[in-house]
């Protein structure tokens, strides 16, 4: 898959809240999200799977390569020609609720579409693994989206492969929010920290390792909640978050698509820092412990954020293929 929530490669740009006005149509009817993509002429996926995505509620926002959906508001552009649109969905919008066949005011052409969907069960970090009645190819098994790389085979490990790697280090995140509207209460330090990046148009950040992008920004919206609860399958999230955190941020999305109240206490409140020995500080910072392991050297010897940061292990400075999170005593 390639899709993008919102223009970029592989990320999808994902508008928890309208950042463009949606045509004067009644986009709840197939038929009308169908005509939409009329307009699109710059976008070979488009218009050769402009039935497929109105279908699962897509409606073209008349943006190069970018589709949203009527009823979970999320935006995927850079459509690749291998995409399937149920999965890309599926992916980054567990919760939709069309996808998840809950009851919606949608008005299809064909009345029994849904039989087509296997009835997914999605899990809190948004994978989902089902074989359909008909054993066709809408089966969704999308990877790597998951946040306990302990549980999986050896050959499905996430690997650390940033989107954008330019935006790697945090000091080049936050030289790109030269930009940022002073009017926004999220700070340029808070979204560089939890990974993103300044696109430079309106509110749209970008984050560098999986390249999901969020709009729409309100002033109680925590970056490393949003973040985590939009692209729970986030390499750069699972370093730096816990397994609880991601879960906990998951299960009030899913509470809230399901009009249920959540209380407004903060997910995970921050502890403070407590003071790290030498013996166990990140060889990199010297600030924070180390929590990182190098592959395939096997040194932990940086915190999360130091090691996205790098090409070689600070201990025996040798290339490394990938990292991953450990949890020490």
């Amino acid at each position: 898959m390639a899709t993008a929530l919102l223009p970029y490669k592989h990320d999808h740009p994902c508008e928890r809240f309208t950042v463009v006005s949606e045509p004067v149509r009644c986009l709840n009817k197939e038929k009308e999200r169908l005509e939409t993509f009329d307009f699109c002429t710059s976008s070979e996926y488009i218009h050769r799977h402009k039935v497929e995505l109105a279908r699962w509620g897509f409606y073209y926002v008349r943006q190069p390569d970018v589709a949203r959906c009527h009823f979970c508001k999320i935006e995927l552009a850079n459509w690749q020609h291998d995409d399937v649109v149920t999965q890309e969905h599926l992916r980054w919008s567990p919760y939709c609720p069309l996808m998840k066949k809950r009851p919606t005011d949608n008005v299809p052409i064909v009345e029994n579409f849904l039989d087509q969907l296997a009835d997914v069960v999605s899990d809190v970090t948004g994978t989902t693994d089902e074989t359909s009645n008909t054993g066709s190819p809408l089966a969704v098994s999308i990877q790597p989206p998951t946040i306990e790389p302990i549980a999986l085979a050896e050959d499905s490990v996430p690997t650390y492969n940033p989107k954008y790697p330019i935006y790697k280090l945090e000091v080049e995140r936050l030289a790109s929010f030269k930009q940022w509207p002073k009017s926004m209460k999220q700070t340029p330090a808070q979204m560089a920290d939890a990974g993103f990046f300044y696109t430079g148009n309106g509110d749209i950040v970008q984050c560098f390792c999986c390249g999901g992008a969020l709009s729409g920004w309100l002033s109680e919206d925590d970056p490393w909640v949003e973040h985590a609860t939009h692209y729970s399958g986030c390499f750069y999230v699972n370093l730096m978050k816990s397994v609880e955190f991601i879960r906990d941020c998951q299960a009030k999305q899913a509470m809230k698509d399901n009009g249920q109240e959540t209380c407004t206490q903060d997910v995970e409140p921050a502890a403070p820092e407590a003071e790290v020995g030498d013996d166990k500080c990140c060889k990199i910072c010297y600030a924070r412990p180390y929590d990182t392991i190098f592959m395939p050297c096997r040194h932990v010897a940086a915190c999360g954020k130091c090691a996205v940061a790098t090409t070689r292990c600070p201990f025996c400075n040798e290339p490394y293929s990938n990292i991953m999170h450990i949890y020490l005593p």
